[in-house]
C-alpha cells in the first residue's frame, strides 16, 4: 500500500472495550466523609463551694505569768564579830572590771558591795572599805573571790 502525499495514513483504531475493568479497592471520592472538626475541651469554671465559717478554735487559756524577780540564793557564811549571821546572795555575784560586785546580809540588813580580791577587802558605798573581822566575813570574801 502506498500512500500519496495527499492521503493521510490510516491509524488503526482501538476497539471499544466491552468489559468494565475490575473495581478498584478505593472508594470513590463522593463516598468519603469530610473530616468534622472536633472542638478542643474548654475548661468550665466550677463554682467554689459556699464557704461556711469554721467554728473558732478552742484554745486552752493559761494565766499569764507575771515577771518574777530573780530569786535570791543565800549561802550562810557564819556569824560576824557582832554576833549577827552573814549570808551571801550567790545569784548576785558579778565580775566588774578588777572587782567583784555582790550582795550580802549581815543580820537583816541587805548590803551591796564590791570586793577587791587582791587586797582581801570589800567596799560598801555607805560605809567605806572593810577588811575581814571574823571567820564569817573572811569566808564571805573567799566565796565571792573564788
Amino acid at each position: 500500500m502506498t500512500v500519496s502525499a495527499t492521503e493521510s495514513p490510516t491509524v488503526p483504531t482501538a476497539e471499544p472495550l466491552t468489559e468494565l475493568p475490575a473495581e478498584s479497592p478505593t472508594v470513590p471520592a463522593t463516598n468519603i466523609p469530610s473530616p468534622v472538626p472536633v472542638p478542643s475541651p474548654v475548661a468550665t469554671p466550677v463554682p467554689a463551694p459556699a464557704s461556711t465559717p469554721s467554728p473558732p478554735i478552742e484554745v486552752e487559756s493559761f494565766p499569764v505569768a507575771e515577771p518574777v524577780a530573780p530569786e535570791f540564793s543565800w549561802k550562810f557564811m557564819g556569824t560576824a564579830a557582832s554576833g549577827e549571821s552573814v549570808s551571801v546572795n550567790t545569784s548576785s555575784i558579778r565580775l566588774s572590771g578588777s572587782s567583784v560586785d555582790f550582795e550580802y546580809k549581815i543580820g537583816e540588813e541587805l548590803i551591796v558591795a564590791s570586793a577587791d580580791c587582791g587586797e582581801n577587802r570589800w567596799y560598801v558605798e555607805e560605809y567605806g572599805w572593810y577588811s575581814p573581822q571574823s571567820s564569817a566575813t573572811q569566808a564571805m570574801l573567799n566565796f565571792v573571790c573564788q
